[in-house]
C-alpha cells in the first residue's frame, strides 16, 4: 500500500463532533472531499 506521508501531514482528515457528522451535514461533505482527494494522492 502506497502512503503519501507529506500529503497526510498537510491534509488532516476532518474529525467532527458526533452530533455534526449527521448524514447530509456539512461535515459529511468535507469528509467525502477528503476521501476523494486521498484516493488520488495515496
Amino acid at each position: 500500500m502506497k502512503i503519501n506521508a507529506r500529503w497526510h501531514i498537510k491534509n488532516k482528515m476532518p474529525n467532527p463532533p458526533a452530533d455534526r457528522a449527521l448524514p447530509g451535514g456539512p461535515m459529511l461533505e468535507q469528509r467525502l472531499k477528503w476521501h476523494a482527494e486521498h484516493a488520488k494522492q495515496c
